[in-house]
């Protein structure tokens, strides 16, 4: 079967039930994550120059809910996923090494805006939950180091077959708007290497893509019919040597298992060496006293946060810059969205300890683990610490405790009330559960406007 065969009948023919009732659980983790961190990056500096830009695309009138951003439904959607992706705090399935729930999140709430028929809410989280899967297949399926910006372009395809489900198009509609979303893939590593806002802004011109190609199969424009197969389809163009037995184990509902909360906002490839040296300063070490930080990883660590501290980086580069991160960790013993303040960048750590990243050249392309923190002290004595899987990950997931604190502080950066919280938790309710999923977007506790 090929391989659009059967993305095509996972999301169009997988009954509802099929999703298993732990992957309903943890949708609604995910989401409240999910919500959190899009509220934060709504209020995040690099979004004002994304607001000023659509004020030139769209003259039509802003969204009633959220003040700063066009009412337009791919407006919505290009807008959304750049805010949930802007602060690199978005979930991550680390197999698939994808961030499919920035494009998904985008891409879906646009259409609830836009829909006007009441929409279940186990409707929603089906068609959420079959997408997931989608994304981490066309992940997992990679065998070489990735040479384009898979997180936003595999996520693409999968927001398109989402929106596919939600509409409810035959095989045929499905199968040509599967071909329009390849038609306007993008997504370069470029911008991952310069440590540019475009990154972000490429899981906005997905969750875009998704819904412009859901439009123009709706309207009846034909498209390709082989996007994935096809001689210059997804897998000839941009992953020419993938493994396509991934495809024939889909299980419903499993990929919502895998994916990773963030405990810090920065590249997910950090994480091991943030968790290992977190730990050092948990039984009452200070980043005082330690001297250097070696860390021995995969390549695919090394290529996205080896990258050497230079003054004046922009927030983008510090985000995916080891080095920084961890001085930032070690001087002021936390790490969060005000480590990347302007007046955070301007005034380096007073600490600055050595930090070296080794790259195993024998290790799999395309993981982000195991990791080897090497750390010597001051005082001569040296530690190793090997990270298997980071704090975040489904084997070592964050507490309760430790996901309402970040909710919390994501809503507090927006600048937000207390009250927030439960109107976050309510909106997440009425998306998985609710008689209309609609009705979260009036829940949701948008922030203002930045001034």
């Amino acid at each position: 079967m090929k391989p659009e065969d059967r993305l095509l009948a996972h999301l169009l023919s997988t009954p509802a039930h099929a999703v298993p009732a732990e992957s309903i659980a943890q949708l609604r983790v995910l989401l409240s994550d999910v919500l959190a961190v899009m509220i934060a990056g709504l209020r995040a500096p690099v979004q004002q120059a994304v607001a000023a830009a659509q004020s030139r695309w769209s003259a039509g009138p802003p969204s009633p809910f959220a003040p700063a951003i066009p009412a337009a439904p791919t407006e919505l959607a290009f807008a959304l996923a750049c805010a949930i992706h802007n602060q690199e705090f978005d979930p991550v399935h680390e197999e698939a090494v994808v961030h499919p729930l920035a494009v998904l999140g985008g891409a879906l709430l646009a259409e609830l805006a836009n829909r006007k028929e009441p929409l279940p809410g186990q409707a929603f989280a089906t068609a959420l939950a079959l997408a997931l899967d989608v994304a981490a297949a066309l992940g997992r399926a990679a065998t070489q180091p990735m040479r384009f910006f898979r997180p936003a372009m595999a996520s693409a395809l999968a927001a398109t077959l989402a929106i596919a489900r939600l509409r409810r198009f035959d095989e045929d509609t499905a199968r040509r708007a599967l071909g329009f979303a390849l038609c306007q893939l993008s997504g370069t590593l470029q911008a991952h290497v310069e440590g540019t806002p475009a990154l972000a802004l490429q899981m906005g011109f997905a969750a875009a893509a998704a819904r412009r190609a859901a439009d123009l199969a709706e309207a009846g424009s034909e498209g390709p019919r082989e996007a994935l197969s096809g001689a210059f389809g997804y897998f000839a163009i941009y992953e020419p040597e993938a493994d396509l037995s991934v495809f024939e184990a889909l299980a419903p509902g499993s990929a919502a298992l895998e994916i990773s909360l963030k405990p810090w906002p920065t590249g997910r490839a950090a994480h091991a060496t943030l968790d290992a040296l977190s730990s050092i300063l948990a039984r009452g070490e200070t980043g005082a006293r330690i001297l250097a930080v070696e860390v021995h990883t995969p390549p695919l660590v090394a290529r996205l946060v080896g990258r050497p501290w230079r003054p004046g980086m922009s927030v983008n580069y510090a985000r995916l810059c080891l080095p920084y991160l961890v001085h930032r960790l070690l001087s002021d013993g936390k790490l969060d969205l005000e480590s990347f303040a302007p007046a955070a960048l301007a005034e380096p750590p007073p600490l600055r300890t050595r930090v070296e990243v080794q790259a195993d050249p024998a290790a799999d392309p395309n993981a982000l683990a195991p990791q080897r923190v090497h750390v010597e002290y001051t005082d001569g004595r040296r530690e190793t610490i090997l990270i298997e899987e980071a704090l975040g990950h489904p084997k070592r997931p964050l507490s309760g405790r430790e996901r309402a604190a970040k909710v919390r502080h994501c809503l507090c950066f927006a600048g937000l009330p207390s009250t927030a919280e439960t109107a976050l938790y309510r909106a997440v309710e009425t998306l998985i559960g609710g008689d209309d999923a609609r009705l979260a977007l009036s829940e949701i506790p948008w922030p203002k406007p930045a001034p």
